[in-house]
């Protein structure tokens, strides 16, 4: 018992200092994130700012003026004239001629580039690619920012997606060439390449995504929410200061940063939104780091010493408290128990009040003390009839040798007995023993039968013995009565009920019963009475009665030997 209180005392101990951790641990940065991760979202933000101007300055699209070289095209431009109707014989295709030229020398190579002709006021007079549809709203972007006999470059937000677009010099007439083509943000691209897995990021306008999501974790909604609440603190170039979205541990960091170019100008401004791959969960420490930032810093004063040290004695006090009330506490009063019992001032172990292993305990002493009574009983009879048992067994039918055998081994079930049988199916039960396995009673008191040694079969039955404790009713006054006759010659059975009465008030007085009460002539008359309803059953050949305990009571039980 010293060693599992010392053992639940060093469990105590170990609690208290994993909670002195859980402090420590607590001293972390708040939200789970460091300034080195803050700094890290940071940088990815401006070297993806990087990455899509970078694109910018090498789209394909800066080929597209070349097409302007092409004779073909070059006089197709010098003769247009739009106010020449399509039937006349001067009507030069210019659109079909773009076509041309385009798909021979540039489409082909960029399929996903769209070119365009347009006049001095921006007016698009030809188009040829997948965009053709976007050319206008392209060319009045592009057109808006020119500088005079100035090739352009600027990015626009066109059908949902980031755009490059390219405005040429002017030709002598006056006409310039258009060219758009959507900003690679996709596997290969040099901004995928640079943000790669570590930063899930994505191109957001007016609060919605802008293209497809970078990285490989579903963050769409807390992307655009981190774009809705603090876009307008982006500045002009470079990104903005690190901003918390989400709830929780689920909760990230993220900056917002506006794209080079048109694109990202103006209330309807294209953003470059990046958060941190981990989450506010994701930013706990090991104990070990833990204790060592809080000695370099000098923060361990700020751990609740006094609720640690509050624990540690709250532990240790029910480490020493718990075993000495449910275990050591109960073997004293057993012990104590027992003691009386040796002693004489008490007659049996009171097993229901015990729990546990201690009850187990209990109800063995219980049986134990059962079985020594039952033995000394039987002793004791056998050496009583030792020198009468061969006259008896003359006047006897043979099966009755075995009467105290019968008296001394075959008891009723006890609470202990009782409280052990629930317990059968529990481990380390003990086990009643053989020598007083208890009969069945039923409500009828109806006889079940028993194997002899001799081939014959004894059937039995207790009998009511408490009726013969209550004290005879006075019988009225009578007038003097003859004589009476001549008593008939000694019936052998008479001495048998002395014998067996005798035995009675013997286990009574063993059980601290009181025997004042108890008369020989009543114990007797039920006994005969017994007798004569049993032996007039068919086969029935002998009767015997034992002597044996119930419910600390001594009581008594019929056997009937079948021939």
């Amino acid at each position: 018992m010293l060693l599992t209180k010392l053992w639940a005392s060093i469990l105590a101990m170990f609690a208290a200092a994993f909670l002195a951790g859980m402090y420590l641990l607590s001293l972390g940065p708040a939200g789970g994130f460091t300034d080195a991760d803050r700094t890290a979202v940071r940088a990815a933000t401006e070297a993806g700012l990087a990455a899509i101007q970078a694109e910018l300055q090498s789209s394909p699209v800066q080929r597209a003026p070349a097409l302007l070289n092409a004779p073909r095209l070059a006089d197709a431009i010098d003769r247009f004239d739009p106010s020449i109707e399509e039937d006349s014989p001067k009507f030069v295709p210019l659109e079909q001629i773009l076509a041309d030229v385009s798909e021979e020398s540039l489409l082909r190579d960029f399929p996903k580039m769209t070119v365009g002709i347009v006049d001095k006021e921006g007016k698009l007079v030809a188009g040829n690619g997948l965009g053709k549809g976007l050319l206008e709203q392209a060319a009045r972007v592009v057109v808006a920012r020119a500088q005079t006999d100035a090739e352009t470059l600027v990015s626009a937000t066109l059908g949902g997606r980031l755009h490059v677009v390219l405005l040429s010099r002017p030709t002598e007439a006056g006409y310039r060439l258009v060219a758009l083509q959507p900003l690679p943000t996709g596997a290969g691209s040099l901004l995928r390449r640079v943000l790669g897995t570590h930063h899930p990021a994505a191109l957001v306008r007016n609060g919605k995504m802008v293209g497809d999501l970078i990285g490989d974790l579903q963050v769409g909604p807390q992307i655009e929410r981190l774009a809705v609440e603090h876009a307008q603190e982006a500045p002009e170039e470079g990104a903005s200061q690190v901003f918390r979205v989400g709830d929780g541990l689920d909760a990230r960091i993220g900056a917002v940063g506006r794209v080079p170019g048109p694109a990202g100008q103006g209330n309807d401004a294209t953003f470059l939104v990046v958060l941190s791959r981990a989450t506010a969960a994701a930013g706990t420490r090991s104990l070990g780091d833990a204790l060592d930032e809080a000695l370099a810093s000098g923060r361990t004063g700020e751990i609740a010493w006094p609720a640690i040290l509050a624990v540690l004695l709250l532990g240790v006090g029910l480490a020493w408290y718990l075993p000495q009330m449910e275990v050591i506490g109960p073997l004293k009063r057993l012990s104590a128990e027992l003691e009386a019992i040796a002693q004489g001032s008490q007659h049996q172990v009171f097993h229901d009040r015990y729990a546990g292993i201690v009850g187990q305990v209990a109800r063995a002493a219980v049986l134990a003390q059962e079985a020594l009574h039952a033995a000394y009983l039987a002793e004791q009879q056998a050496q009583e009839e030792g020198g009468e048992e061969s006259e008896r067994e003359q006047k006897r039918p043979k099966t009755r040798s075995r009467r105290a055998l019968s008296r001394s081994h075959r008891r009723a079930p006890s609470r202990a007995h009782k409280a052990i049988g629930r317990d059968t199916g529990k481990k380390n039960a003990p086990k009643v023993p053989d020598a007083i396995e208890l009969p069945k009673d039923d409500e009828a008191a109806a006889l079940h039968m028993e194997s002899h040694t001799h081939g014959e079969s004894v059937e039995e039955g207790p009998i009511d013995a408490p009726s013969l404790f209550d004290e005879p009713a006075a019988a009225p006054s009578e007038p003097a009565a003859a004589p009476p006759p001549e008593p008939p010659p000694a019936d052998p059975r008479e001495a048998y009920y002395r014998e067996v009465f005798e035995e009675f008030l013997q286990v009574k007085q063993t059980c601290g019963e009181p025997t004042d009460n108890v008369t020989y002539e009543k114990f007797a008359q039920k006994l005969r009475k017994n007798t004569e309803q049993l032996l007039a059953r068919p086969g029935v050949k002998d009767v015997e009665f034992s002597v044996y305990i119930k419910d600390g009571k001594a009581a008594l039980k019929a056997k009937v030997v079948k021939g």
